[in-house]
């Protein structure tokens, strides 16, 4: 096999590994955002603007 050949079938061989770490990088990333997205709420009423009253301690 020539060396131009094989020089090519190494660049497509490291090619496709790259993809598919790419791929598999993107997915976990993906996947975690989902996650993480699913377990923050940003609904106002968890993050109150005013602070709660205090409560009287008995003397």
């Amino acid at each position: 096999m020539p060396p131009i050949l094989q020089r090519l079938q190494q660049a497509t061989k490291m090619m496709s590994r790259r993809k598919i770490l790419l791929l598999v990088l993107g997915c976990s990333t993906v996947s975690l955002l989902i996650h993480q997205g699913a377990q923050l709420s940003w609904y106002p009423k968890l993050f109150p603007l005013s602070c709660p009253p205090l409560r009287n301690s008995p003397p």
